[in-house]
């Protein structure tokens, strides 16, 4: 019986018979050990899973190793332990060393070890948001660590991205994708939503109030510091011609937006003046044609002042719907603040009245001495009778059915 690998030499001997001698001989004994087998199954890994393989040996308690003959960046293996741990997608193909027994051959081995990771989801609501909107979108997912990232299939012009923050800049609509990175052991999820962008709705506005008792159908004039973008109760006129003789003065409509710290002159359509003022602000009232404004009072001194420094122009203010000199001999005129008085060398002087025509009117102005000579004139302008009428040597100024003096007083 053979114990272990090897060669003997063995002498066989034979009694004698009554025939023969007795005689013996030697021969030669090996031994050599039983082959052995060793059947191991393919091994299916997670990244950083970690499994021991699972095989069957004849060589029962010889010691078992393992070595990669490829894909060995897909694996790591531990012969201490006898595992192998996936570290990456991929497959490999490890050899199984089974050392020799007393009764068996050393064997080996090679069997498949695929890796794969770990499926993955993520899962993100459509979006629905303003302009200016900034947000953090919400998602479910099944990664444990993931982090967001997004990136534009459309629309990037309407929405910024930064890191993982949705900016809402233009109303419109982008498709994004985001995807889930951080985990290796887990394949990378996409998914696409919508991101609906709308205008912020118009805030409400709100009218200030300015004037108050206003007078319906008659002019005034106003100066504000700050640009007026809407305007309920009124409308807006320029004044920068006269006719030659200074009896008449051009008004022409002006539309909203009016602006900061010009003066204007307005019609009162309601007892009350109320206006949206934007957001420009003026320092100091800027001129507009022959108006100039003033955010403080004003006092006879002062239209003298303003006169003398223009070449003893005559100044004016507006009462009763005419231009009144209130410059020179004349005396104990104020204006309040925010208003506006009228400088005469600021005109621009035309020969005839402009053409009739809508967004345009008339004011008269009083007729200087110097210049009050006989006059019957008529004309018909954007609709309003307007006529200059000598009467007992005096002048006076017929607008619609209202008479004035030269010197702008209503007489009738």
């Amino acid at each position: 019986r053979g114990l272990a690998a090897g060669v003997a030499t063995v002498k066989i001997s034979a009694a004698a018979t009554a025939v023969y001698a007795a005689a013996e001989n030697t021969f030669t004994v090996t031994v050599s050990l039983n082959d052995g087998y060793v059947n191991v199954s393919d091994l299916s890994l997670k990244v950083n899973e970690q499994k021991v393989p699972s095989y069957v040996t004849s060589n029962e308690g010889a010691a078992v190793s393992y070595e990669a003959v490829s894909g060995a960046e897909f694996i790591e293996i531990d012969n201490v332990n006898g595992t192998i741990t996936g570290k990456a997608k991929g497959n490999a193909v490890v050899k199984i060393m089974v050392a020799a027994t007393g009764a068996y051959e050393a064997v080996e081995n090679t069997f498949n070890v695929s890796v794969t990771k770990y499926a993955a989801t993520v899962s993100i609501e459509n979006l629905n948001l303003m302009v200016g909107d900034q947000i953090v979108p919400e998602f479910e997912t099944n990664v444990p660590g993931g982090v967001a990232n997004y990136s534009f299939v459309s629309g990037d012009d309407c929405v910024q991205i930064e890191g993982t923050t949705i900016t809402c800049i233009a109303a419109g609509s982008a498709i994004l994708r985001i995807s889930i990175t951080g985990n290796d052991a887990y394949e990378i999820p996409n998914a696409n939503f919508a991101v609906n962008v709308t205008a912020q709705p118009e805030p409400e506005q709100v009218y200030d109030t300015i004037r108050e008792g206003l007078q319906i159908g008659r002019y005034y004039t106003i100066c504000m510091p700050k640009n007026i973008i809407a305007v309920q109760g009124a409308t807006f006129w320029t004044m920068s011609k006269r006719n030659a003789a200074a009896t008449l003065a051009y008004l022409e409509e002006e539309q909203a937006p009016l602006t900061a710290g010009a003066p204007y002159i307005f019609l009162a359509t309601a007892e009350t003046l109320e206006v949206i003022y934007g957001e420009e602000t003026a320092l100091a009232p800027v001129e507009n044609g022959a108006l100039r404004g003033t955010f403080d009072h004003m006092y006879q001194a002062d239209f003298n002042s303003v006169s003398a420094a223009n070449n003893n122009s005559n100044v004016y203010m507006l009462v009763n719907n005419v231009l009144r000199i209130v410059s020179g001999s004349v005396s104990g005129n104020h204006l309040s603040p925010n208003r506006a008085y009228i400088l005469e060398e600021a005109f621009e002087i035309v020969n005839e009245a402009p053409q009739s025509a809508p967004g345009r009117r008339v004011i008269g102005m009083p007729m200087r001495p110097n210049t009050a000579t006989a006059l019957d004139e008529e004309m018909n302008y954007d609709g309003m009778n307007v006529q200059k009428r000598i009467i007992d040597n005096q002048l006076f100024i017929i607008v619609g059915d209202q008479m004035y003096d030269a010197t702008g007083h209503l007489v009738k």
